[in-house]
């Protein structure tokens, strides 16, 4: 077949190969096409805009709230005459997003050394060869230090508390970034670069773990979430948040001591024999003001307001995590609808209409929302191991899927389609007929995420390991990690 390869580079070939760094015969075998890429001080009308989309990119890759440059520090940029490329400005926007203590940034907050931080130094020609100039840039950016101790000063002036705290923070943030993006993400590769250790850069990058796991009787089932939450804090991805689904116990059976014996505290929804779900919070993850079992589920609600309801299937609660700011946890096992011709999938229908509306308030009082749990829905194709066997079936029905898609459209995201995942990936497989060994499943186990949780998801994933174990739930856990 016929293949052609399209590459770019900013290198000067010929006197690549005057030097002896490029093969004289393959560069005239190339077609080579020169392009002029004007500097930024040749596009000033851009620099606003991309200004203010460098500003959003910056704080979406440090993870903190974006900053917004005010339009008299918009003007002062904007005529400073950038000799490179848009690369100066994104790091000008990479300082402030760092540096900058306020919201809004002023000219006042703007480095005195503007030109030190933007790149804009003086360009030192070197020797022309043939019809090109080589230049390089003469690096003036080593007054960082400057820079930091007038914020410092700024901040001590103004009354700010814990800066050195804050400082070392922001200082620790900056560094780690830079060190994932020159390693692509690569967290081990990213350690050895820094000389620091893996779990040190695992614990000061820390995702929240948010989890839901349908157990099956957590009677039956309290070894293996005890034995996967263990299994967890060893590998250094702790799970902060577990929300439990069909618990088959009433509360006063619930294994309150267990848990907190492992570190964490739960709140419960609990019914005899069916049903039943519960949140369980990380303790050493939250707040101090919000550690303990009296202060640490705030506006609990059991089940969906003003819809009668017997069955215990939801349970919500606002947590505060350490240095985050709260999140409104819902944790729901929905109906499983029987068959589309029967009673309990019409319950199944009323319920998720009332749950659809439910949600709808919940979420303009609670941006920053997650739904977890056993939805009992297949979203698409994709997600069954076999669609055309389950045709005219409960699970996958144009009534539950479309239930789906009203929960998507009321501002959810499912996370674990956030990201590429591999093809037949299932939350549930049947006991029977070897279906976990055949991987004849479905995903019907879900993490929907808020737009304003949806933008700090770094990964989703679905836990096939405890499936595996002995007496094992039909059902895997199914994980969200947070970068908050």
């Amino acid at each position: 077949a016929n293949v052609r390869i399209i590459a770019a580079t900013y290198q000067n070939l010929e006197s690549r190969v005057a030097s002896g760094l490029f093969r004289e015969d393959l560069l005239h075998r190339l077609n080579v096409i020169r392009l002029r890429l004007p500097a930024l001080r040749e596009r000033t009308e851009d620099i606003p805009v991309l200004a203010r989309h460098f500003m959003q990119h910056c704080a979406k890759a440090l993870g903190v709230e974006p900053k917004r440059l005010s339009d008299e520090a918009i003007k002062v940029i904007s005529e400073k005459p950038f000799p490179g490329n848009v690369r100066q400005l994104e790091n000008l926007c990479h300082w402030l997003t760092v540096m900058s203590p306020a919201a809004e940034i002023g000219v006042s907050d703007l480095p005195a050394d503007l030109d030190a931080h933007s790149g804009m130094t003086e360009s030192v020609q070197a020797e022309e060869q043939g019809s090109t100039v080589i230049t390089t840039q003469r690096s003036a950016s080593g007054d960082w230090e400057s820079g930091l101790g007038r914020l410092a000063v700024k901040m001590l002036q103004e009354g700010h508390k814990d800066v050195f705290e804050a400082l070392t923070s922001r200082f620790e943030k900056a560094v780690l970034q830079a060190a994932l993006e020159v390693t692509r993400g690569r967290r081990v590769e990213a350690a050895q670069r820094l000389g620091i250790g893996r779990n040190t850069i695992t614990r000061k990058l820390h995702e929240l773990g948010i989890d839901a796991w349908n157990v099956n009787s957590i009677k039956v089932r309290l070894p293996q979430v005890l034995r996967w939450l263990e299994s967890q804090e060893k590998a250094q991805t702790p799970i902060d948040a577990l929300c439990l689904q069909e618990l088959k116990l009433t509360d006063d059976k619930y294994p309150h001591a267990e848990f907190e014996a492992a570190g964490y505290i739960s709140l419960a929804a609990g019914q005899k024999t069916y049903n039943g779900v519960a949140i369980l919070l990380r303790r050493a993850a939250l707040a101090s003001i919000a550690a303990d079992s009296e202060t640490a589920f705030l506006k609990a609600v059991r089940n969906i307001p003003g819809f009668e309801d017997e069955q215990q299937r939801t349970l919500a609660a606002t947590v505060c995590f350490k240095g985050k700011q709260p999140m409104r946890l819902i944790s729901a096992y929905f109906p499983n609808g029987q068959s589309p011709d029967s009673d309990k999938f019409q319950y199944k229908l009323a319920w998720l209409k009332a749950l659809q509306t439910w949600l709808e308030n919940e979420l303009s009082s609670h941006p920053r929302l997650a739904l977890l749990g056993d939805f009992n829905i297949a979203p698409e194709d994709r997600d069954v191991h076999e669609p055309a066997k389950w045709i005219g079936q409960n699970l996958v029905s144009p009534e539950e899927r479309g239930a789906f898609a009203q929960l998507i459209d009321l501002g959810l995201h499912d996370s674990f389609r956030l990201f590429d995942q591999a093809p037949k990936a299932f939350s549930w497989w049947d006991y029977r007929m070897m279906g976990f060994r055949r991987n004849a499943g479905m995903r019907i186990d879900h993490v929907l995420l808020s737009e304003a949780l949806k933008e700090c998801c770094v990964a989703s994933r679905i836990d096939k390991e405890p499936r595996t174990w002995e007496q094992p739930s039909d059902h895997a856990p199914v994980i969200a990690d947070l970068r908050l």
